[in-house]
């Protein structure tokens, strides 16, 4: 059930004691009127009323009562449809559907309680995910692509599309993309669940893929079938209680190997937070601002925001000043690293460690190195060539503390 107030299952009144009466007349299975010998034997509409013999038994909603009769029945709510004889006993009895109504009702104002649940997961809307990296496609085996998001396997290959992404395994090696989650101890022991809006495309019918959670490597791991969804988007969604875990929490979305090559999942959304209720579809989109700065804390560049690093782009270059063999005008990062980063540096060419040109197209010789990096920026940057003091240089940077 989503948090869709439109779920909530209808509830109806009982009456002290369901005192018992029996209809008045013969009734068919078509009829939608059952007449009475006490209408004050019912509460008021809409309800419930069944009627039996002792051996058959069939539940109905009235909708109106009047002039000894209940109207506006629906007929076979609980039992079929069938004809009656007068006489037959009828009455307000607690039923199985009043009991699931219960049941559904409270699972609704659990999961509305928290229909904002916070996501574990970074970066999970991939109806519009963050991609600093630049490309719209990304394969192979343990490649970031999309911020945060990792393939998993030699048979994988994920690529942006119009509102999800598609997961899809392109050789006989199986296909995963993956996050690892930062904190995992402190997830030791709690319940969660782990839901995704998507649609797998099987080449051959009924073939699946899977959701897994990886914690402590194999240790604790948790599996979920997604089935074949015929080419539409649904909600899946399973609750498990996560092992006690020392270093490593991973959540997994996967083709195995024996699944055909071609086979792809698209993927919209997906999210693990704590607690028993999915709270994904209730969830508004992404806040990418937001997003965005979070992912940088793993990753960030100097490149505009849809330029490929190592690419030989102008704009966001950074010009610095040499004292020899070593160019000062530290830079601070955009985002404080949640650990020091691996800082490379890109020439005016898109060459990784070296410097560019102040001016030109070209990039200087000798080899640059970030020097004295922290978690909020660098200092300077080495070089094994000497040049003027004085002389300019450009540069790009990446600057990686991912996962």
């Amino acid at each position: 059930m989503t948090n869709d107030i439109n779920n909530i299952a209808d509830m109806y009144p009982g009456i002290p004691f369901s005192p018992v009466t029996e209809t008045s007349a013969d009734i068919s299975a078509a009829d939608t009127s059952i007449p009475v010998k006490d209408v004050a034997a019912f509460p008021p509409a809409p309800n419930y009323a069944t009627l039996s013999d002792g051996e058959k038994h069939e539940t109905v909603v009235y909708r109106a009562v009047s002039n000894g009769m209940l109207r506006d029945v629906v007929r076979g709510q609980e039992g079929e449809s069938r004809d009656w004889l007068a006489g037959a006993k009828i009455a307000r009895f607690y039923t199985a559907k009043d009991q699931q109504a219960f049941i559904d009702n409270i699972g609704w104002l659990d999961g509305a309680k928290t229909a904002y649940n916070p996501n574990i997961l970074h970066n999970w809307d991939f109806r519009n995910p963050v991609n600093q990296r630049g490309q719209a496609e990304y394969a192979g085996n343990a490649i970031y692509g999309i911020d945060r998001w990792q393939t998993g396997s030699w048979g994988s290959r994920y690529t942006l599309m119009s509102e999800f992404v598609r997961l899809e395994k392109i050789n006989a090696s199986s296909a995963a993309m993956r996050q690892h989650i930062e904190f995992p101890s402190r997830c030791s022991g709690h319940r969660l669940t782990i839901s995704l809006i998507a649609r797998i495309t099987a080449v051959v019918p009924g073939e699946t893929a899977s959701v897994a959670v990886i914690c402590d490597g194999s240790t604790g791991s948790r599996f979920w079938t997604l089935g074949d969804t015929q080419g539409q988007f649904e909600h899946f969604s399973y609750t498990f209680t996560a092992p006690t875990m020392q270093s490593s929490m991973t959540v997994s979305i996967g083709i195995g190997t024996a699944t055909a090559i071609g086979t792809a999942i698209d993927i919209q959304a997906v999210k693990l937070e704590m607690g028993r209720t999915s709270t994904l579809t209730g969830d508004p989109p992404m806040d990418f601002g937001r997003e965005l700065a979070i992912c940088q804390r793993f990753y960030e560049k100097s490149y505009s925001y849809t330029a490929v690093p190592g690419s030989n782009a102008v704009a966001g270059l950074i010009g610095t000043i040499s004292s020899g063999s070593t160019f000062f005008n530290g830079l601070q990062f955009k985002v404080s690293k949640r650990i020091v980063p691996v800082v490379t540096i890109f020439g005016r060419t898109g060459e990784s460690n070296v410097l560019g040109h102040p001016t030109g197209s070209e990039d200087l010789p000798g080899t640059a190195t970030a020097f004295q990096v922290g978690t909020e920026g660098i200092s300077r940057i080495q070089t094994s060539a000497t040049n003027s003091v004085g002389a300019g240089a450009r540069f790009h940077y990446v600057a990686s503390a991912d996962l």
